[in-house]
């Protein structure tokens, strides 16, 4: 029997929404997809018509995630901010939006690194958050960011995310004060002006 689009994507829905609750109880790499497809009410076999694997399972959590964040971000960007307050402002949204999701966050990033497949839904992911960066500095300058500039922008958002994802700071300050120093290097490739030798980062 064929099932119509609003039932695969009710499907769908409820494999996410089961998921997010077991990732939220034990770390992703302990769940199995069976404990999935089981808690989503659908058969083993079926989970994978809609994820191949258990890594685009998370992939597609953490990029629904960093969605809800782009557009919180929008809806708080100020006119006339530097470029490296509107990076700043991006990330911490981003980490904002994943407080509750951590061990999701970590789960994530070996199929986000440099090593990782260069397909499927972590190269859409990454697509989208570099997109959204290279927006923001073509408001800051007249021309497009080098393309080194958002490879280190990804690298540096990952060893962000990474270190967010252990810092056991109080109030998360030591990722703030690595996210700024992060976003000043960043905002300088991104404008396309090289930093004076011995300056400062």
């Amino acid at each position: 029997m064929r099932i119509s689009e609003a039932q695969k994507t009710e499907v769908r829905e409820r494999v996410l929404a089961q998921a997010r609750l077991l990732f939220a109880r034990r770390d992703p790499a302990r769940v199995s997809t069976r404990e999935v497809a089981s808690a989503a009410r659908i058969a083993h076999g079926t989970l994978f018509n809609y994820f191949p694997t258990q890594e685009a399972l998370v992939l597609t959590l953490l990029g629904a995630d960093l969605q809800r964040a782009h557009a919180r971000f929008r809806a708080r960007r100020r006119a006339g901010a530097a470029l490296e307050e509107e990076l700043f402002a991006l990330v911490a949204a981003e980490l904002e939006e994943l407080a509750g999701a951590r061990a999701l966050a970590l789960a994530a990033l070996s199929a986000l690194g440099p090593l990782a497949d260069a397909g499927g839904v972590a190269a859409e992911l990454r697509a989208r958050e570099l997109a959204l960066v290279a927006e923001l500095c073509a408001t800051h300058s007249s021309a497009a960011p080098p393309a080194h500039a958002l490879h280190l922008y990804w690298s540096l958002f990952l060893g962000v995310l990474s270190f967010w994802a252990r810092d056991a700071s109080p109030n998360g300050e030591d990722t703030l004060a690595l996210l700024d120093e992060t976003t000043r290097l960043v905002a300088q490739l991104g404008r396309g002006t090289p930093r004076p030798t011995g300056a400062q980062v």
